[in-house]
């Protein structure tokens, strides 16, 4: 999966999409836009791995990624990204 296609991606081209509408609409000012930023970098499995070893104070037992459904296996993609972004 190309990264420009990940939830983060799409959920920050959305958010991005909502702020420049917002700008023209003058909700918010153009200079407020700009200088608006999210500093967030998602670590690798195995990036956040190799951080707990080089720490020293914490070793891991068991690392997996949690799946994207619910309990009973119905959640959408759109109730995903609903609670994603909530």
């Amino acid at each position: 999966t190309s990264p420009s296609q990940t939830l983060p991606s799409i959920t920050f081209d959305l958010l991005g999409s909502c702020l420049m509408d917002m700008a023209k609409k003058g909700i918010v000012s153009e200079e407020t836009l700009d200088s608006f930023n999210i500093p967030i970098y998602y670590t690798s499995p195995q990036e956040f791995g190799a951080a707990v070893e080089r720490n020293g104070c914490f070793s891991i037992e068991s690392l997996e990624n949690l799946p994207r459904v619910s309990a009973n296996g119905t959640t959408s993609r759109a109730q995903f990204f609903a609670s994603h972004m909530r």
